[in-house]
């Protein structure tokens, strides 16, 4: 027999005081093994979370601790703290002990315990971004950026929000109130009017063209031998301005 068919045949009728583990990157589901281990109930598949995901995991591991997040609020945590989940419930832990009992978990939490960008400021720079206004935008992004983690973590707000902005303004075109676009877009309706100025001059391909820019940026920022702060102005001068990088 081969050793993966000798650990099925022992995995049949196991010693009772033994423990075996085996772990596995991949599953080759052929394998008398995983078919043993899958009728005993003892295979276990951690499958990553999506993207998609992230967010409503976020909220069960604030609800566990007794606090409330807004859905927002949990897709932006899922943005910049994931996507291994490890990371991502560190953040709520410190963010929960930072909160206190019971409270709360909000954007302001998020920026000063997490990312220390606050979400207005972010706001503020896409506003400049949208306005075509390079100076204002440059003058922010000297403001809100982080030597510290190279500007990742900024990319990562900047995608967040410039996600929020796409799904909005689809949803106006589609026919819906700015109420209804912002919870559309995973926003609190609170912000619809923030939201409506800020897609006010703006069409939906130039914010994907916005999103593929930034996604160059986190591969620069990654790989780039360029000082991160020449390639998020970079980045900057060519979502206001279109020039090249």
């Amino acid at each position: 027999l081969q050793p993966m068919d000798k650990l099925a045949t022992y995995a049949s009728n196991p010693v009772d005081s033994a423990c075996l583990m085996l772990l596995a990157a991949k599953l080759d589901r052929r394998r008398k093994l995983v078919t043993v281990a899958k009728k005993a109930g003892f295979l276990i598949e951690c499958e990553p979370l999506t993207r998609n995901a992230l967010p409503r995991f976020i909220e069960q591991e604030a609800s566990q601790r007794g606090h409330a997040i807004a859905h927002d609020v949990a897709d932006l945590l899922a943005e910049i703290a994931g996507p291994e989940l490890s990371g991502v419930i560190d953040a709520v832990e410190r963010l929960s002990l930072y909160v206190g009992e019971g409270a709360k978990i909000t954007e302001d939490d998020v920026a000063a315990c997490v990312t220390r960008i606050r979400p207005s400021s972010v706001w503020e720079l896409v506003g400049a971004v949208a306005r075509r206004d390079a100076a204002t935008a440059l003058s922010v992004l000297m403001d809100v950026y982080e030597p510290q983690d190279r500007g990742l973590r900024l990319v990562g707000v900047l995608a967040w929000s410039t996600r929020q902005l796409l799904r909005f303004a689809l949803a106006l075109r589609s026919g819906a109130t700015p109420d209804q676009a912002a919870v559309t877009a995973g926003a609190s309706p609170y912000k619809a009017r923030e939201l409506a100025g800020q897609v006010k001059n703006l069409n939906s391909a130039e914010i994907e063209r916005w999103l593929r820019v930034l996604a160059e940026t986190d591969l620069a920022l990654k790989g780039s031998r360029r000082p991160s702060r020449a390639v998020l102005e970079s980045a900057i001068l060519t979502m206001t301005v279109g020039l090249p990088r």
